[in-house]
């Protein structure tokens, strides 16, 4: 069956649910709903969803069909007029998963519990018990902030029953055993299947130190014209950054129509995250490599842009998920971002970094944007899409379900962090100062030279 495309919206006694079938006969759609499970059924359609809240099936539920349009117009009254619906804009997460077989790597499977009734009398003693967290406060360099607070189960008990290795919450392996050998020119890591997480962050280290051009770093910044052309740039998520900033905007960022749908085809999974903290700080590095792309081709993706945001990001290219705070990605962004793109220059590198902060700020929709913008481009791509099956693709579905203050508290430690050239392990001063050198001895020259 197919999920076909569709949209939620609400007022204070209804929910709207828009469902495009083109050519169907109308006669044989089944609609249904049940507390706050909606059903929709047409072949070669279906859909099944959970709503935010309860909504009743009555004399005031009816539904239309536009054929102009191809639309399906539904409408249920609310079970309590008046009760606001959240997220219903983040389709996946409504969605019902019917796919009843197993993920392969990592396998997950069901775990029977028969607590004894003392246990459960415990348990739901402890359920009553709300946990208080100090958002404002939280920092993600904490040893004693314990993350497994933010640890998500949906609502199954779940074990993992083989090992993990790498991508989204180190659940994959074996999916880079031949991509890699295959015109992968992201992959960085000679054999992934086989190197354990330390020892990909001292490959990707030493990689970088053996990338670094001083004579390239050197060029660019003495030639200023296209660095400052960038650095002028005001790319999307900045403009409404600024408005967010100047308290002139306070809406929600609506999705396209193709963001609809690509939220709509991505698959709804149920994670036992080992390690949230760093689930999130390994966000970083992704919508750093974006904005430099981004920035560097003012806003027009290129051909090379899968390969900029790949390579960039060390959690694609290195599969470097061994990060402990924030700033050994601060560090890493920025010396990745001085080796390997088209332009290296410091002052573009910490503008990249700003504009991460920027989007980690707006919240999980625009990083929910951004995160489908690389997934589209990675999709399209011959070889790089493995790399939606083994981080974009859970990314784009978890942070739907991201802590909206750990975000923040992200967003706000991002931009508080700051690095110095010398933490780069790199002689950056001493290269721009014989820049600088080399510049003033070509004034005196030229002023000599026309006395």
């Amino acid at each position: 069956m197919i999920t076909p495309k569709f949209e939620l919206r609400q007022d204070e006694e209804f929910v709207y649910l828009d469902v495009h079938t083109p050519y169907i006969k109308a006669k044989n759609v089944e609609i249904d709903a049940f507390n706050n499970e909606v059903n929709f059924c047409i072949a070669p359609y279906f859909l099944k969803l959970e709503l935010p809240g309860n909504v009743l099936d009555d004399d005031r539920a009816n539904a239309s069909y536009d054929i102009s349009s191809g639309f399906v117009h539904i409408k249920f009254p609310k079970e309590t007029p008046g009760e606001v619906f959240p997220d219903l804009d983040l389709l996946t997460t409504l969605l019902v998963n019917q796919n009843k077989e197993p993920v392969k790597k990592p396998l997950i499977e069901e775990v029977e519990d028969t607590p004894s009734p003392s246990t459960s009398q415990n348990a739901s003693k402890d359920e009553e018990k709300e946990v208080k967290i100090d958002w404002q406060n939280i920092h993600f360099d904490d040893p004693d902030f314990d993350w497994g607070l933010l640890q998500r189960l949906d609502d199954e008990k779940m074990q993992y029953t083989s090992t993990s290795q790498y991508g989204f919450n180190n659940q994959y392996s074996g999916l880079l055993k031949y991509n890699a050998l295959v015109g992968n020119e992201i992959n960085q890591i000679p054999e992934p299947e086989r190197t354990p997480p330390s020892t990909r962050s001292e490959i990707r280290v030493q990689l970088e130190d053996e990338k670094f051009d001083a004579e390239h770093y050197m060029a660019d910044f003495y030639d200023r014209e296209m660095i400052d052309e960038i650095l002028h740039y005001i790319p999307d998520y900045i403009g409404e950054f600024l408005l967010v900033q100047q308290g002139k905007s306070d809406r929600l960022l609506e999705f396209t129509s193709e963001e609809k749908e690509a939220l709509a085809k991505l698959p709804k999974r149920s994670y036992l995250i080992d390690n949230p903290k760093n689930v999130y700080l390994c966000l970083v590095p992704l919508i750093f490599a974006y904005a430099y792309d981004n920035r560097t081709t003012l806003g027009d993706p290129t051909i090379e842009s899968c390969w900029n945001i790949g390579t960039l990001s060390s959690t694609i290219s290195c599969l470097d998920t061994n990060f402990l705070a924030i700033k050994d990605i601060f560090i890493a962004c920025i010396r990745r971002s001085l080796a390997y793109p088209l332009y290296r220059n410091w002052d573009l590198a910490l503008t990249c970094w700003k504009d991460t902060h920027a989007i980690l700020s707006l919240g999980k929709r625009w990083i929910l944007r951004v995160l489908l913008r690389i997934r589209n481009l990675f999709e399209h791509h011959d070889v790089y899409y493995i790399y939606n099956a083994i981080v974009l693709n859970d990314y784009a579905y978890w942070i739907q379900t991201a802590n909206d203050n750990v975000l923040a508290a992200l967003a706000y430690q991002v931009s508080e962090c700051t690095i110095t050239k010398e933490e780069t392990n790199w002689p950056l001063e001493e290269i721009e100062a014989n820049v600088q050198e080399t510049i003033i001895a070509s004034d005196e020259e030229s002023e000599s030279i026309e006395k």
